[in-house]
């Protein structure tokens, strides 16, 4: 494993942050007071290319991988892990799950329009009695006597459900042989989509309620096989976990840096509240979690790239960047005070986003039980 960025590597990390510092920052405190997206984000993303190099070269792209995805999304959660997370589902579903994977007639056409955020994708899979636990399904899909599929239920919390023109949802197959995942496209009268959560923190995922009225959909949009989801969905979120944990990383980062130059120019009792040892220590404590928590990232991508699929890993990397994150948030909104308590302020913002981050794509006590099961 590569423990150094080469120069094309840093080329790409230098462009990203660029972008992070001079479209999305600007937007955020919009996106705070809306809890949507900006309009301007559009705009901005399909003039700038952001995601085109991660379309393969057949359709116009440079290819890139799930490693340089990870630090795209590091750099763009130093301003917004909700951007972020929106990065990563357009590029894992949008694009990579969906060429691998799909089989309706226009998904390359779809996978360029992933990439300009024409077409948002999005993962419907929690259900009020179903989050971890996805033999709770009650989300059923079925196939009909003319081929056809047909999907019923409802799901508990769908990032961008409102503006998503595809649903990757997870279903129990008729009379229960497996689990299926369908492609479900929107708009449809069949799918009713529910009023956005108010949410502590993540302005701006949109997350809502969704119900499913006897959607059909073509056997081309079942992804796989059916009543074989279930592997294709693991792999899927294995990548969005790792792209979690590079969020994790990002944001702690940004943390420790507002807070970090904050202590050098704070001074108390006559001289600069860093030069505490108090503080000293803890600030060495949170560098040693942010840089661990990278190095997890990096393995987890090395491991995934090589074996196709790496639960262990990715699980991992998850549970240890994502709790390292919130730490670290909550040790610099300390240091900061009055100056990160008060809004508006970037840690303190951050502080809230990082809470969302041990709780989605499964649980830290959920995926530590998961782990222990294979040690």
């Amino acid at each position: 494993m590569q423990l150094e960025l080469t120069e094309k590597e840093l080329s790409w990390q230098t462009e990203w942050r660029a972008f992070a510092a001079e479209v999305i920052a600007p937007a955020v405190e919009e996106m705070e007071r809306t809890a949507h997206l900006p309009p301007q984000l559009d705009e901005q993303w399909r003039a700038r290319k952001v995601l085109h190099p991660f379309l393969p070269t057949e359709l116009g792209g440079q290819g890139l991988d799930l490693f340089h995805l990870s630090l795209l999304v590091e750099e763009f959660s130093r301003h917004s892990p909700v951007i972020a997370l929106l990065a990563a589902q357009q590029v894992i579903i949008g694009i990579r799950t969906n060429l691998e994977s799909f089989n309706f007639p226009e998904h390359r056409d779809l996978a360029r329009q992933a990439a300009n955020l024409e077409a948002v994708f999005s993962l419907a899979a929690t259900e009020p009695e179903a989050g971890c636990d996805l033999g709770g399904l009650t989300t059923t899909c079925e196939r009909q006597p003319d081929g056809q599929f047909e999907v019923s239920g409802g799901k508990a919390y769908v990032n961008w459900a409102a503006r998503a023109r595809m649903l990757i949802t997870l279903a129990r197959s008729g009379e229960g042989k497996g689990t299926t995942l369908v492609v479900i496209p929107l708009p449809s009268p069949q799918v009713r989509i529910g009023e956005v959560h108010p949410t502590l923190g993540m302005n701006g995922i949109e997350a809502a309620p969704v119900t499913f009225d006897r959607m059909r959909v073509p056997a081309t949009h079942v992804a796989g096989v059916p009543g074989f989801g279930l592997d294709l969905y693991d792999r899927m979120v294995n990548e969005l976990r790792i792209c979690l944990a590079a969020m994790a990383t990002g944001l702690a980062q940004q943390a420790f840096d507002d807070a970090a130059g904050h202590a050098k120019a704070r001074k108390q009792f006559g001289k600069p509240i860093g030069s505490f040892q108090s503080l000293q220590w803890r600030f060495s404590d949170a560098a040693l979690k942010i840089d661990a928590s990278r190095l997890h990232v990096w393995q987890a991508v090395e491991l995934a790239g090589h074996k196709g699929s790496c639960f262990q890993q990715a699980a991992m990397a998850k549970v240890f960047a994502t709790e390292a994150a919130f730490w670290v948030a909550d040790f610099c909104l300390q240091v900061m005070g009055s100056r990160a308590y008060v809004r508006p302020s970037r840690v303190e913002r951050l502080f809230r986003d990082s809470r969302f981050l041990k709780i989605a794509l499964g649980t830290s006590e959920v995926l530590r039980n998961k782990i222990a099961e294979r040690l």
